[in-house]
């Protein structure tokens, strides 16, 4: 009895393993790669400009709705999948165990005793046993049941999953901009909202890569809808924190009901009326005294320390110290502690960087929207007489804050 043990007990469970367990894992495979290709819809179709005609938009909104009721399916059956081998366990390990018993007690004669002692318990797990086959079959059905009328459910009325946990207001994923150097990249985050403590928290995560680096949390103080005709892309919206005023995050919803979800949990607003291309002013980033004695203070620390440096406005700052200098110095309870000549506490490359993004992130260019044009003409006349004096004229139709700050950079870079 013993030599055949591994026929009567090991080769079932391995058998188990392999055809139930086996089939698991290719269905995993199966649901990876429609997330995948979910995913890569979803991008595809974000990533859209607006530029697009309303019938390219259809179309790759048809296709996105493909691809997502796809993904619902694949990810339903898994879950049936799932399911239907936890259920399995229960019944076919034990039952495989119930067999050997059976095969042990009936081997030895001079178990008889034994066996009857054992009567009891194997007649209780018997019952249990059928029991057990029993609700794995109605439950296997109602799961099947189920996944049909979420899948019918979701045809027909979309649900909201964005505020199903009742823990926060609004969650889900947004894809937030971020500069790069020269380029800029959207990446994707999983976001969650509380309305009462207004806490925003965004997690880094894509499905694709499956990795969660760093969470990041602040206090919202104000949320903006982003004008279409300040970005080139749809759906975007502003936040700004009470932590960190001099710092915008754009970010972009799912689609225009996200959209409207996301600003109706955040209180959000409509942007504030502006000429075409203009965006709403970011707080901390204006043409006032504070921006005035932040670059004259940056100036003087880079012309007494870093005139002599190699790549002086090429080479960039570390991010973290470069948001950590702009917030200190627009506070007006620690800007009287900031001392950019000491080279110990800032360097060169993060006074520049600092500089920049303020420039960056003012309303608008020091050139101004309205002249833009102007500007760009004036730059491609090939008179050069003429070039300079229209340019010359132009600056002379700057706003007065416009001009002074203009004049005060010229000499700086004149240096």
């Amino acid at each position: 009895m013993l030599e055949n043990a591994h026929n009567l007990f090991i080769a079932p469970i391995e058998k188990f393993r392999k055809d139930h367990i086996g089939e698991a894992k290719e269905r995993k495979k199966k649901f990876d790669k429609e997330t995948a290709k979910y995913c890569q819809s979803l991008e595809r179709y974000l990533n859209l400009s607006t530029k697009k005609g309303d019938g390219q938009l259809k179309e790759a909104f048809a296709v996105f709705e493909l691809e997502k009721r796809h993904f619902f399916k694949a990810s339903l059956e898994y879950v049936l999948l799932l399911q239907k081998v936890q259920e399995r366990k229960k019944t076919e390990f034990v039952e495989t165990i119930l067999r050997f018993m059976y095969g042990w007690l009936t081997f030895y004669h001079q178990g008889h005793e034994v066996a009857k002692e054992f009567n009891s318990f194997n007649t209780d797990l018997q019952v249990r046993l059928q029991k057990t086959r029993e609700n794995f079959e109605a439950t296997h059905s109602e799961a099947e049941q189920l996944m049909v009328k979420m899948l019918e459910v979701r045809t027909t009325k979309p649900q909201d999953s964005g505020s199903l946990n009742k823990m926060y207001t609004r969650q889900g994923y947004l894809f937030l901009m971020e500069k790069k150097h020269l380029t800029t990249i959207w990446n994707k985050h999983y976001c969650q909202y509380q309305k009462e403590s207004r806490k925003f928290t965004m997690i880094p995560y894509s499905q694709t890569v499956g990795k969660i680096t760093t969470t990041d949390t602040f206090c919202l103080k104000e949320c903006i809808r982003r004008m279409n005709d300040t970005i080139d892309k749809r759906f975007c919206f502003d936040l700004t924190a009470v932590e960190r005023p001099a710092i915008i995050y754009t970010f972009q919803a799912l689609c225009e009901e996200d959209l409207k979800q996301w600003l109706n949990a955040m209180d959000g607003k409509e942007p504030s009326s502006a000429p075409p291309g203009r965006v709403a002013k970011q707080e901390g980033c204006e043409l006032d005294e504070a921006g005035f004695t932040f670059v004259k203070n940056c100036i003087d620390a880079i012309e007494a320390r870093g005139l002599e440096d190699q790549g002086l406005y090429r080479i960039v700052g570390v991010s973290s110290k470069v948001t950590k200098l702009t917030q200190l110095a627009f506070d007006s309870r620690k800007v009287e502690c900031l001392n950019l000549l000491d080279p110990g506490e800032w360097e060169v490359k993060t006074i520049t960087s600092a500089l920049k993004n303020y420039l960056r992130n003012l309303p608008e260019p020091l050139m101004t929207f309205r002249l833009h044009t102007s500007f760009i003409t004036a730059a491609k006349q090939e008179n050069k007489v003429q070039r300079v004096s229209t340019i010359e004229a132009l600056v002379g139709q700057l706003p007065k804050e416009n001009y002074r700050m203009l004049s005060l950079l010229i000499h700086h870079l004149h240096r």
